[in-house]
């Protein structure tokens, strides 16, 4: 199913990051992957916000850059298939 707004998603995660911080000592940092063009953990493009409205995306291109400041640690989202090279260069 399609979501076509953008808090729907913004929830979601925040919830699924609330809850995995739960389980943890502390949480120091938040990293993640997905498909689609990320670029300074701002979504260009990317096929799970497709059906947010054009007019909304901006809400989407700040989504991760809000969680972040809501948790005060760092955060980088980057393209799924990116993964392995950073992980192994780094």
């Amino acid at each position: 199913m399609e979501q076509t707004n953008p808090a729907y998603h913004y929830e979601r995660i925040v919830a699924a990051l609330r809850l995995a911080q739960g389980k943890l000592p502390r949480l120091d940092a938040i990293g993640g992957s997905s498909a689609g063009v990320y670029v300074d953990n701002r979504p260009m493009v990317a096929s799970l916000y497709r059906g947010i409205p054009a007019e909304r995306y901006g809400e989407i291109r700040s989504m991760f850059l809000r969680i972040r400041d809501e948790f005060g640690v760092p955060l980088e989202v980057i393209n799924d298939g990116d993964c392995p090279t950073r992980r192994a260069a780094g």
